[in-house]
């Protein structure tokens, strides 16, 4: 273990898991916190910057890595060491490993050593970046996952980028958006929106909350539109308002969806945004 009590937050919907993880954990010398839910975790990380996040994948709500997903749209340069914890097979979690941006994965074992061991590794890695390897390993999960998301390659696919404050809500799209072989990007907020839309690596479409905290969905557009007037024919925006198109007023001319948002509707306003703008229309 490394000199200074390690500091590691777990996060599973599994009462069980949760405590034998802990135990083991805290008897290897680590200061455990457990969460059994998604919700809070980034605002959690992001205050104490604990030194290790190991999350379950398959939570309820908001999977483990989009959790991941999120608190690198709220802190790219994020300190604490991410790592997937499932019981799904390795491809798939160097798969997500990579797609999310985690540092690794781990596989649940009931052999608590073997986990103690590995969760030491990356404890280790993480107070020595420097040492870190590129390639990956099955026996520990690390991956070469720490890529900044606007250097992935999203030419393939559709690249969607929602932007809600509710993290819900971000879930429930990312759901309906992969059934429809679409990738999916996410803000929270309008200001770390446009940092994507003004990226070297911007969505090909916008999917965007109308009342949000300022900037509001509305400002998201309009200085969009003035950085590129492509913008005007790329944004979707959805509202739980009746006073939505009054917001948006003649500024806008395109689709305007209620909340809460019917899958086929939104996948329908997606694409017709995609064949106005590049013609990349996701495969059913």
């Amino acid at each position: 273990m490394i000199a200074s009590k390690p500091t590691v937050v777990v996060v599973d919907d599994d009462p069980i898991v949760l405590e034998q993880v802990r135990f083991a954990l805290e008897g290897a010398g680590c200061r455990v916190i457990t969460r059994n839910r998604a919700i809070g975790c980034v605002a959690l990380t992001l205050q104490d910057q604990p030194d290790l996040l190991l999350l379950d994948v398959g939570m309820p709500g908001v999977e483990g890595d989009m959790l991941v997903r999120l608190l690198m749209v709220a802190s790219p340069q994020k300190r604490t060491r991410v790592v997937l914890y499932s019981s799904l097979r390795e491809p798939e979690l160097e798969r997500r490993v990579v797609s999310s941006g985690a540092d690794g994965y781990i596989c649940k074992t009931k052999d608590t050593a073997a986990l103690v061991k590995q969760v030491n590794r990356h404890l280790a890695a993480r107070a020595r970046p420097e040492s870190s390897s590129s390639g990956t390993s099955s026996s520990s999960g690390t991956s070469q996952s720490n890529q900044a998301i606007s250097s992935r390659d999203f030419s393939r696919r559709p690249h969607v980028l929602f932007v809600d404050d509710d993290m819900l809500i971000l879930s429930s799209y990312r759901r309906i958006v992969q059934r429809e072989n679409m990738d999916a990007e996410f803000a929270l907020s309008g200001t770390q929106a446009l940092k994507w839309i003004i990226s070297g690596d911007p969505p090909d479409v916008v999917v965007s909350d109308l009342m949000m905290p300022p900037p509001g969905g509305d400002a998201v557009y309009a200085q969009a539109v003035a950085a590129d007037p492509s913008w005007k024919h790329r944004f979707v925006f959805v509202s739980g308002v009746r006073e939505a198109p009054q917001v948006l007023g003649g500024s806008f001319n395109g689709p305007l969806l209620a909340k809460p948002v019917e899958p086929s509707e939104l996948i329908a306003a997606i694409r017709l945004r995609l064949e106005r703008t590049t013609g990349a229309i996701g495969a059913a």
